[in-house]
C-alpha cells in the first residue's frame, strides 16, 4: 500500500471530518423472527466451542436483549473470553462500551487502551478510528495517523481506502499516481461505497486525456469500472440474513471444533491473528445488534 505523508500536507484540515463518516443512518431491525433466533442459537453453540467472534456477537446481543434474554452478567462474561481470544472485534466492542459507560462503568482511559489493542490485533475499523483521531489532532499527529490509515486500507476496509484515494486525488498528476488512485476507487465503487463510482469516472476521464484509447490500463480501468456493483444499504439491510452469512461463514471455515472432551480446560481461538477469521465490523455505537454488521 502506497505511503501518504506527500500527498496529505495537500488536504484542508477542515475537510477532514467530511471524510470520516463510514455509514448512513437506517432504520433499526431486531431479531425477532424464528429463523434469526434459530441462528443465534447457532453463534451460541459457536460460542462454546471457543469461536471469538461469535462469543463478541453473543455478548451484544445479552447486552441489548435482541435475539438473546437480556443478561449483562453473560454479556461481560462472553466479552471478557471473547478478549481473552484475542478478538479484535471483541476489544473494540470493549472500547465502545467502557467509552459510553454502557454494561461496564464509564472509564475512558481503559477504552483507549481496548481501542489500541484492538488496532493491535488487527480490527481495521479501530485502526481507521484512531487515524481520524490523528488527522483532528493536528500537523504533530499526521504520520502516526497516516501509519494507522495504511493499515486499515491495506486489510482492505472500504472506509480507509476511500478516505486513501480522496487524499491522494487532487495531487495525483503522474499517469502511474492516477492510475494507483482509479485502483482504489474500483474497490470502493463496487461496494457502491459514497460517491466512489462518480470519482472513478472523473479520474478515467483524466487517464483518457493523457492516454491512447487503447492503453492496456486504460482498457483495464474500464473493464472493471464496468463490472456488477455490490448494492449495500440500509434499506437493502437484514438481520437475519447478516447473521445467517456469518453463521455458514464460521461453518465452512472450520473454526471452531465441535468436539468435546467434557475436560474444563479454558477455550482456545483456533485462528490466532488470522484477517479471515474476522466476520463482523462494528459500527461506531455497538449499541444494538445490528450495529454490528453496518460497516
Amino acid at each position: 500500500m502506497i505511503q501518504i505523508n506527500r500527498y496529505f500536507k495537500w488536504l484542508p484540515m477542515a475537510a477532514l471530518p467530511l471524510l470520516w463518516a463510514t455509514t448512513v443512518p437506517a432504520q433499526a431491525e431486531s431479531c425477532d423472527t424464528a429463523e434469526c433466533k434459530a441462528q443465534m442459537q447457532k453463534l451460541v453453540e459457536y460460542a462454546r466451542y471457543g469461536n471469538a467472534e461469535a462469543l463478541a456477537i453473543i455478548a451484544v446481543a445479552y447486552a441489548t436483549g435482541d435475539g438473546l434474554e437480556k443478561d449483562e452478567v453473560q454479556a461481560r462474561r462472553m466479552l471478557r473470553e471473547s478478549i481473552r481470544l484475542n478478538s479484535g472485534v471483541g476489544m473494540y466492542v470493549k472500547s465502545k462500551w467502557r467509552a459510553s459507560g454502557f454494561i461496564f462503568e464509564q472509564d475512558q482511559e481503559r477504552a483507549e487502551y481496548f481501542l489500541r489493542r484492538s488496532a493491535e490485533y488487527g480490527h481495521e475499523p479501530a485502526s481507521y478510528k484512531l487515524a481520524a483521531r490523528s488527522f483532528e489532532a493536528g500537523p504533530e499527529q499526521v504520520d502516526e495517523g497516516i501509519a494507522h490509515l495504511n493499515k486499515a486500507a491495506k486489510n482492505g476496509y472500504i472506509p480507509a481506502q476511500y478516505t486513501l484515494a480522496r487524499m491522494m486525488e487532487d495531487t495525483a498528476h503522474t499517469t502511474d499516481e492516477l492510475m494507483l488512485v482509479a485502483d482504489i476507487y474500483v474497490e470502493t465503487s463496487t461496494r457502491n461505497y459514497r460517491d466512489s463510482r462518480q470519482r472513478l469516472n472523473a479520474t478515467i476521464a483524466r487517464l483518457e486525456n493523457e492516454l491512447n484509447d487503447d492503453h492496456e490500463g486504460l482498457t483495464r480501468l474500464r473493464q472493471l469500472r464496468d463490472m456488477e456493483v455490490i448494492h449495500v444499504s440500509g434499506q437493502e439491510f437484514n438481520i437475519e440474513s447478516s447473521l445467517q452469512r456469518v453463521t455458514s461463514y464460521m461453518a465452512e471455515g472450520g473454526y471452531y471444533d465441535r468436539r468435546t472432551t467434557g475436560s474444563r480446560i479454558r477455550r482456545q481461538r483456533p485462528c490466532y491473528l488470522d484477517a479471515h477469521c474476522r466476520v463482523v465490523t462494528p459500527h461506531e455505537s455497538v449499541a444494538r445488534l445490528t450495529d454490528l454488521f453496518r460497516n
